[in-house]
């Protein structure tokens, strides 16, 4: 029974991941006052258990803007215009949402989740257990009250400032 518990309780933690959840960071407080000129735009991964182990390097316009691990958001002022989301992974082999395209205007404010939904299942296999993990992520806009919810208890990344 041991035997099965550590094969069980290691892979768990290898498909879904340890947390890493940066507590050095601030954690969010309140959203930011928009700037004249300038759209204000938070990408933001809310604490999860699936995937908890991933780090997600989110690139803007094909440049990367920060890594969001495990509870966590970032905020960007942007220019008005159009912009692409897209997203790698570490450790590699995760999956990644598809890319999404959205447009700002000066004064508007937007927030994207980086919504990550999974599943788990424990399988007898003779006389070991075998689990297997389904997980899917999209980036999906959302209204700033459930951002805020979200948000709440994570932790801030800086992201370099973006030309306007």
């Amino acid at each position: 029974m041991t035997a099965k518990f550590i094969l069980t309780a290691g892979l768990a933690i290898f498909l879904g991941g340890c947390s890493t959840i940066p507590t050095s960071s601030p954690v969010f407080v309140r959203v930011e006052a928009p700037r004249e000129g300038a759209a204000l735009v938070y990408f933001y991964r809310p604490k999860n258990f699936t995937g908890g182990g991933v780090r997600i390097h989110v690139n803007l316009n094909d440049r990367q803007l920060t890594t969001l691990p495990n509870c966590s958001f970032t905020y960007s002022y942007l220019p008005p215009g159009e912009y692409t989301v897209s997203t790698t992974s570490s450790p590699s082999v995760s999956q990644t949402p598809a890319p999404i395209s959205f447009t700002v205007d000066s004064g508007q404010k937007q927030f994207y989740l980086l919504d990550i939904d999974g599943s788990f299942s424990i399988i007898p296999v003779g006389p070991i257990t075998v689990g297997t993990s389904s997980t899917s992520m999209t980036w999906r806009n959302t209204h700033e009250s459930d951002a805020v919810k979200l948000m709440n208890g994570c932790y801030f990344v800086q992201a370099p400032a973006t030309k306007s």
